[in-house]
C-alpha cells in the first residue's frame, strides 16, 4: 500500500506514534520517581520539624515565662552611663527587647517590633517604657541609629541576671510595673505573633 493510499500510515506517523509511545513511557516513569521523591521529602521535613520541635523545647526549657517576677537589672549605654531598670512603686509597664550582635534574625525581627509599635500609635514613656538590650555588647558596638525608635543597652559580663533566662535573640518580653511577666515572644516573629504583640502592647499602654 502507498503512502498516499486511504487507511494506511506513512513512515513519518509510524515514527511520530512510536514518539508519542516512548515519551509517555518516559513521563510515567518520571512521574513514579517524582511521587517517591516527594513522599522521601515530606518525610525528611517531617522529621526536620519534629527535631526542631525537641531542640525549641530544649531551648525554652528553664526560660522565663509568664508569672514569672524579674529582679532589678543595671544596663549601660554607649558611653557606659548606669540605667537601672527598676520595678515598683511608679515604674511604668517595660518592654524588653533582646538582640544580638550579627543576628540575622534580630535584623529581619528589629522592623517587625517597629511596625507593630507604630501601628499601635504614640506610646508615652510613662505608659511603656521601651528598652532594647543587646546581648554580649559595650562601648560602640551599643551606637544606637539616628532613626532607631529605642536606645540600645548592654549589661556587664556576670551580670545579665535574667535575662540569661531568655533563651534566643530575638526576643520581646512584656512586664507589669511589678516586674511580672505578662508575655514573652522568642525568636522571630511571625505575623500571628506580632498581631498578637500588638494587641498586649496597646493592652497595657491603653492606647
Amino acid at each position: 500500500m502507498s503512502e498516499s493510499e486511504p487507511g494506511g500510515m506513512t513512515m513519518g506517523a509510524k515514527l511520530f506514534v512510536g514518539f508519542l509511545v516512548v515519551a509517555t513511557a518516559g513521563l510515567s516513569i518520571l512521574t513514579v520517581a517524582l511521587s517517591r521523591q516527594n513522599r522521601a521529602l515530606g518525610e525528611e521535613l517531617e522529621t526536620m520539624g519534629a527535631y526542631l520541635e525537641k531542640m525549641e523545647e530544649k531551648a525554652l526549657k528553664g526560660g522565663i515565662i509568664p508569672g514569672d517576677l524579674v529582679e532589678p537589672l543595671t544596663l549601660e549605654d554607649a558611653s557606659g552611663q548606669p540605667l537601672d531598670l527598676a520595678f515598683g512603686p511608679g515604674a511604668p509597664p517595660t518592654l524588653l527587647f533582646l538582640t544580638s550582635m550579627g543576628c540575622g534574625a534580630c535584623d529581619e525581627t528589629i522592623p517587625v517590633w517597629e511596625g507593630a509599635l507604630s501601628e499601635v500609635g504614640p506610646i508615652e514613656p510613662v505608659s511603656l517604657r521601651v528598652v532594647c538590650v543587646r546581648a554580649g555588647a559595650l562601648g560602640d558596638d551599643l551606637a544606637t541609629p539616628p532613626d532607631a525608635m529605642w536606645r540600645c543597652y548592654g549589661t556587664q559580663p556576670g551580670h545579665e541576671g535574667w535575662l540569661r533566662r531568655i533563651p534566643v535573640a530575638p526576643s520581646a518580653v512584656l512586664l507589669d510595673p511589678e516586674g511580672r511577666v505578662l508575655h514573652r515572644w522568642f525568636g522571630h516573629m511571625s505575623e500571628t505573633r506580632a498581631a498578637e504583640f500588638r494587641m498586649a502592647i496597646a493592652d497595657v499602654a491603653g492606647v
